[in-house]
């Protein structure tokens, strides 16, 4: 499988700042599902829910290549329970706080209390590239690529 340099960087660091530390003194057939379910659990005490999944990712990708060598048969990475994404409750303006904003934008009061009372997004453009080049971190130099949403279109 072929990642980009900015993926294969980011998965290197992974590697060196949270694998090796842990797992280099533990022979690959040694690995145990327990042992990687209780190093996920201690790594959700100090890192983001998205961060634990992506060292989880490239950890069982790490095993998935030991499976496919033969020097496991099974991968114990496979079915660890993730952290959940925690939900955050939104905040919403009191109707006076709306009215209040509302007279505050002047001429665009109008549109604070048609927006806050209907629930429609802002209407902000979606700020996206073009798509026909992108510059992203590569290890010690960045890397221009295709974008992603346009490759192979002219």
């Amino acid at each position: 499988m072929s990642h980009t340099p900015s993926t294969r960087y980011r998965y290197q660091g992974i590697v060196d700042k949270h694998i090796v530390g842990r797992w280099e003194s533990v022979t690959i057939g040694a690995v145990e599902f327990v042992d990687v379910q209780a190093w996920l659990t201690e790594l959700a005490e100090t890192q983001s829910t998205a961060s634990v999944t992506r060292i989880h990712r490239v950890m069982s990708r790490i095993l998935d290549l030991a499976v496919r060598d033969k020097r496991v048969p099974s991968n114990p990475a496979h079915k660890a329970s993730l952290p959940r994404v925690a939900h955050k409750k939104g905040r919403y303006l009191t109707a006076a706080q709306v009215e209040e904003l509302a007279t505050k934008a002047d001429s665009w009061g109008v549109l604070v209390l048609f927006l806050a009372y209907t629930g429609l997004p802002l209407p902000f453009p979606r700020r996206r590239s073009s798509g026909k080049a992108v510059a992203v971190e590569g290890g010690p130099r960045a890397v221009v690529r295709p974008g992603r949403h346009r490759r192979g279109l002219s």
